[in-house]
């Protein structure tokens, strides 16, 4: 496996009202970092496209130790791992400049044929090079899956308990024509708002995110949640019923 390694400051737009980086904000940054990975190895941003494929993420695992990071320097180093030519698991370390550890993470990818619209094999191109012809891996490496990997609990699931509607705007579909991976993120978030003030009292530590079917860039979302002590449980659905996301939140008092 190769890594790769990248250096971020966290900007005022990254952070929220007392200076927690938000969830969706880290989601793009590790987003990002992935990308110039590729980039690195010969692979570019288009290159998918031109063969009328994309990559289709499936699910995050995050666990974040500390939040209040604004310009902070943070360090990330990624590598990725290809599960039988059908998909590929991405981990993440998040450090301090001084190499303390503040959260990691993992997403787990697919290729889709976009004339198909289904699953396909990952081309051989991009199996090739992400191997480097090691064999081993760093005790620090395994650690690190092993924990990423844990499925985090979820609450007793009341999903009377809330929900709002969200419109789904311009900017919310990204350059595959659907909703953006964050904004799920970001609706499962705010549909907690009204709920006193636990936004305010509380970050989020640990999120399991599932994509279970893409929204369309017009008409609105329906986002249904409970809420039990620190945990958060969350169901996205489009105007028609269909369930779009799957998320879990554990949270920490700020």
């Amino acid at each position: 496996m190769k890594e790769y390694k990248e250096e971020y400051i966290v900007d005022f737009r990254d952070v929220d009202r007392d200076y927690h980086i938000k969830l969706p904000q880290l989601l793009e940054v590790l987003g990002t970092v992935s990308t110039k990975h590729t980039d690195s190895l010969g692979i570019d941003p288009y290159y998918l496209q031109r063969r009328n494929m994309a990559w289709v993420l499936y699910d995050w695992r995050v666990e974040m130790e500390e939040t209040k990071l604004y310009a902070t320097s943070i360090k990330i180093r990624t590598f990725s791992v290809d599960r039988r030519g059908m998909y590929f698991i991405r981990y993440f370390g998040i450090y301090t400049s001084e190499g303390i550890r503040l959260g990691r993470g993992f997403s787990r990818w697919v290729v889709i044929d976009l004339e198909k619209r289904r699953i396909t094999k990952v081309p051989k191109e991009i199996l090739e090079v992400f191997k480097d012809g090691s064999k081993e891996e760093t005790r620090e490496q395994l650690w690190m899956m092993e924990v990423s990997e844990r499925e985090l609990p979820s609450p007793v699931r009341n999903l009377n308990e809330g929900r709002k509607l969200f419109d789904v705007r311009y900017y919310d579909v990204d350059v595959n024509r659907h909703v953006n991976n964050v904004k799920y993120v970001d609706w499962a978030i705010e549909s907690l708002h009204g709920e006193g003030s636990f936004l305010s009292d509380f970050r989020i530590h640990g999120a399991s995110i599932v994509y279970k079917k893409e929204k369309g860039p017009e008409g609105r979302v329906v986002a249904k949640y409970s809420l039990e002590g620190n945990r958060s449980y969350h169901e996205i659905f489009s105007e028609d019923g269909q369930l779009l996301t799957v998320l879990n939140f554990e949270w920490k008092k700020k």
